[in-house]
C-alpha cells in the first residue's frame, strides 16, 4: 500500500515532464499482498549495447538523468531512493522508466535550500560557505564551540579537497567528496540528518551510472541550474513574506507558553521539588588544585606550630640546654627549617608561586 502511494505520488510529480514514465497503479487490483503496476518495456540503464541498439544518445540520457533526480530533490521534495541499474529501464527512444518504490527519499524545503547552497558553495568552492551550510543543516551538537568547529572543520576540509582545486568539476567525483564529508563527520562527531544520508547514497549510485554512460559528464555543474534556482527563491518576497510569518508564529508561541513555564517553575521552587542539573567544566582537575592547596596551607600551619614551639622552648629554657640553647628547642626549629624549605621548594617547582 505504501509503495503504491510512492508511486502515484511520483507519477503525479511527472505528469506533463517530458522523457520519464512512472507507471500506472491499478488501485483497483491491489490488495494487501499484491500490488499491480502498469507493465514496463525496457532495457536496464547498464545495458550499454542495446542503449546503442535503439540509437540512444549516451551522453544526452545520462544528462537528462541527471536532471530527473535533481528535479525530484532539489524542486519536488520526494525522490526515488532506490537508483540501482535494476530499477531504472530505457524506453525506445531514450525514455526513463523507474521501478522499484519502496525507498523514497523525502526532503523538507530548509533542507533543499541548504542543499543548494551546498552544491552552489562546491562549484564556487566556496569552503567559508560550505562549512555554514553544514550547521545550518544542524549536524552541529548545541554544546559545541562554534567558532572553534569552523576552524577545525574548515582547516580538515581544505587539506582533504585540496587535491581538487586544480581539477575541472566533470573531473572531481562526487562520491569522493560525499566520502571526505562522511569521513569529517565521523572525526568531528557530527550528527547526519537520516534524510542527508539516504540523498548522499542516492547521488553517489547515480554518479556511477551516469558516468557509465558518459565518462566526462559534469555531475556537480548539472545541479547549478536547480540550486541557483532554489538560492533565488530565498529572496523573493513571498518567501521573506513566509519566513517572517513562521518568526512571528514562534514569537507567538513563546509568548503565550513562556507565562504558564514560569507558572511552573515557581510552582516546584515554592514546593522545593527543584531540581538543578549543573555540568562542571574539568571539574577533576578543579578539585585537585583545591585539594593541594589546602594540603599546603595545613602543612604550612604545621610549620608555623613547630616553629612556635621552638621559640617557647628556648624563652623557658627547656633542659637539656646546648650552648645556652634548649636541646629539644634547637630539634624543633631544625624539623621546622626543613619542613618548611621543602614546601617553598615544592610551591616553586610548580609554577604556581
Amino acid at each position: 500500500t505504501e509503495e503504491a502511494r510512492n508511486c502515484a505520488r511520483l507519477r503525479k510529480n511527472f505528469d506533463g515532464y517530458p522523457g520519464v514514465h512512472i507507471p500506472k497503479v491499478y488501485s483497483e487490483l491491489n490488495t494487501e499482498r499484491v500490488l499491480v503496476l502498469e507493465m514496463i518495456e525496457g532495457v536496464r540503464i547498464d545495458n550499454i549495447p542495446a542503449i546503442d541498439a535503439m540509437g540512444v544518445d549516451k551522453k544526452k540520457l545520462a544528462r537528462h538523468g541527471l536532471d530527473v533526480y535533481y528535479k525530484q530533490i532539489l524542486e519536488d521534495g520526494f525522490f526515488h531512493g532506490d537508483p540501482h541499474p535494476g530499477n531504472i529501464l530505457i524506453k525506445p527512444g531514450g525514455e526513463i522508466a523507474f521501478i522499484d518504490f519502496g525507498i523514497v527519499g523525502r526532503v523538507s524545503d530548509e533542507i533543499k535550500e541548504i542543499i543548494a547552497g551546498t552544491f552552489l558553495s562546491l562549484i564556487a568552492r566556496d569552503f567559508d560557505g560550505l562549512v555554514d551550510h553544514y550547521i545550518e543543516l544542524g549536524i552541529v551538537a548545541d554544546d559545541i564551540d562554534t567558532d572553534s568547529f569552523k576552524r577545525e572543520f574548515k582547516a580538515d576540509l581544505t587539506d582533504l579537497l585540496e587535491p581538487l582545486y586544480g581539477l575541472q568539476l566533470k573531473e572531481i567525483r562526487f562520491a569522493q567528496f560525499l566520502d571526505t564529508i562522511t569521513r569529517l563527520a565521523i572525526k568531528h562527531n557530527l550528527r547526519i540528518p537520516s534524510e542527508l544520508l539516504l540523498i548522499d547514497k542516492t547521488l553517489m549510485m547515480l554518479e556511477t551510472l551516469c558516468r557509465h554512460l558518459d565518462p566526462q559528464i559534469d555531475v556537480i555543474a548539472a545541479a547549478e541550474p536547480f540550486a541557483s534556482k532554489l538560492g533565488l527563491r530565498r529572496i523573493t518576497p513571498d518567501r521573506i513574506i513566509e519566513q517572517a510569518r513562521d518568526n512571528l508564529k514562534e514569537i507567538a508561541d513563546f509568548t503565550r507558553i513562556f507565562p504558564k513555564q514560569m507558572k511552573k517553575l515557581l510552582k516546584k521552587a515554592v514546593k522545593d521539588d527543584l531540581q538543578i542539573k549543573m555540568y562542571h567544566v574539568n571539574l577533576p582537575e578543579f578539585m585537585k588544585d583545591m585539594d593541594r592547596a589546602s594540603n599546603r596551607i595545613a602543612f604550612a600551619m604545621i610549620v608555623s606550630a613547630i616553629t612556635l614551639s621552638s621559640a617557647i622552648m628556648h624563652a623557658a629554657g627547656v633542659l637539656p640546654t646546648v650552648f645556652g640553647l634548649s636541646f629539644l628547642g634547637l630539634i624543633t626549629f631544625a624539623v621546622a627549617f626543613f619542613l618548611g624549605l621543602w614546601l617553598i621548594v615544592s610551591i616553586i617547582r610548580s609554577g604556581r608561586l
